[in-house]
């Protein structure tokens, strides 16, 4: 703990120096809410590669670190605040200020089409105005990615529900899920869910397929459920001070890479998720059905609205589902 304040202290003290007047002097620091090894931070950083190779982009970024360098319940305000100039995070970690962001999960539609038809537009003014930041990209977001892993093969009771209630490691973005289907969430950090499948803390979890191998986590758990529910939410969101003291040119060129990366992640993601489903061969698919399937399809189309508006965002709903959730989805 010492030494995470000490790095988080220097952190702080290197922020604390403005932004190089010179146009390729710029260089904006960056931290991600999950991690340094997860998938979703490596695909970050691949967008920060792209960026800093680009001699086209006159700026570049430095990737401080992840939660061990800001703790994630400190990234918000550090953002807000200009001490940090980009988070890469998932959406749900922003419930609390910008709680539209649950739409992301909803979303039927890629990130392009919500470019084309004005959702992005719509969720930066909310950014803009709550959190004091720019809504940037919105990387690897590919539909039904999540999954619920169980250490042992589950049972359903007539009413589609759990049998046993599991204890399953949670958040707020699917936790509707896991306690309506009759599971225990469980509230345990990224970092620290593998200690607590180890020692039985938890016997469970939800969590996309991208990244259960490389995070040891196949090591405790044996079934998942399918289908797969949810779009990925990783999203990349800097200073709003930080981006307007950016020239257009700046602006220009970053937010055109962020939107190149949103295509080549997705696609990227996609292909990562099929091979590591088709590798995973100690994890069996347990197809759901009956009871069980109908509830779970009906908590899935409702979490993420039951989530906007127990975060206080119930009046951006009506927009959000016709820009997020139209008729036509990919």
């Amino acid at each position: 703990m010492r030494k995470a304040n000490l790095i988080y202290a220097l952190v702080l003290a290197a922020a604390m120096m403005p932004l190089a007047a010179g146009a390729a002097d710029v260089v904006l620091k960056a931290v991600s809410a999950l991690p340094t090894n997860t998938e979703f931070s490596q695909q970050f950083l691949q967008f920060v590669e792209k960026v800093n190779d680009n001699s086209d982009i006159d700026l570049s970024i430095k990737y401080l670190g992840g939660p061990e360098t800001v703790p994630k319940k400190s990234q918000s305000q550090a953002l807000k605040n200009g001490i940090i100039d980009i988070v890469s995070s998932p959406s749900n970690y922003f419930f609390d200020t910008v709680p539209a962001t649950a739409a992301l999960g909803a979303a039927t539609i890629t990130p392009a089409a919500a470019r084309d038809n004005g959702g992005i537009a719509y969720l930066d003014t909310l950014f803009n105005k709550n959190l004091n930041t720019h809504f940037l990209g919105w990387f690897g977001a590919i539909p039904k990615i999540f999954n619920i892993y169980t250490a042992k093969k589950p049972t359903f009771a007539d009413n589609g529900k759990f049998e046993g209630e599991p204890r399953i490691r949670s958040t707020a973005f699917y936790r509707d899920v896991i306690t309506g289907m009759g599971g225990d969430p469980v509230n345990v950090s990224a970092p620290n869910v593998y200690t607590a499948l180890q020692r039985g803390i938890v016997t469970g979890l939800a969590w996309p397929t991208i990244g259960i191998t490389n995070l040891g986590w196949d090591d405790f758990v044996r079934y998942r459920l399918e289908p797969g529910f949810f779009r990925m939410n990783t999203i990349a969101v800097i200073n709003l001070d930080s981006w307007q003291q950016l020239t257009d040119s700046q602006r220009q060129q970053l937010q055109a890479a962020a939107i190149q990366f949103e295509t080549e992640s997705r696609e990227a993601f996609e292909q990562k998720q099929a091979h590591i489903k088709a590798k995973l061969t100690s994890i069996e698919p347990v197809e759901l059905t009956g009871a069980a399937l109908k509830r779970y399809q009906e908590l899935v189309r409702s979490a993420p609205w039951e989530n906007l508006k127990h975060y206080g965002g119930g009046a951006h709903e009506d927009k959000l589902r016709s820009y997020f959730t139209p008729a036509a989805s990919d």
